[in-house]
């Protein structure tokens, strides 16, 4: 079955109220926690999280294809994702203090009415520019 993104008014409603004062302390936490080893897998489930937690985001979304009378759904999926070495090599030498960068930017950006679709799209791609984890 097909899960359906909500409503955009609503998810926009949500993140004003809800998500973005949540999401400060969020991913600022999850930020600090990442540059521990001991905290470094709560942060990536974290930073995982914080799409669906600031925007209501759903994380298993199906596109619907039909062909005739025939209904099949399909998640899009990245082809390949990058080796673990190469993404541990990345969050060492830039990924740490790049994600700070755009976690800060995409938080003023989302608070401003006029470019909230930047700064969702920031905060979806926050995986990546943390740890090159597509998603």
């Amino acid at each position: 079955m097909a899960q359906k993104q909500l409503n955009i008014i609503i998810r926009v409603i949500w993140f004003y109220f809800i998500g973005l004062p949540i999401g400060v302390f969020w991913l600022n936490f999850a930020w600090l926690l990442g540059i521990t080893i001991i905290g470094l897998p709560i942060c990536i489930w974290m930073i995982n999280a914080a799409p669906g937690i600031m925007t209501l985001k759903q994380q298993d979304y199906y596109e619907e294809f039909k062909v005739g009378e025939k209904t099949a759904y399909f998640l899009n999926k990245a082809s390949q994702e990058t080796s673990f070495i190469w993404r541990a090599i990345y969050f060492i030498l830039f990924g740490w203090w790049v994600s700070l960068i755009w976690i800060e930017v995409s938080l003023v950006l989302s608070a401003t009415f006029i470019l909230i679709p930047v700064g969702f799209w920031m905060i979806n791609r926050l995986p990546l520019v943390m740890t090159l984890k597509d998603e």
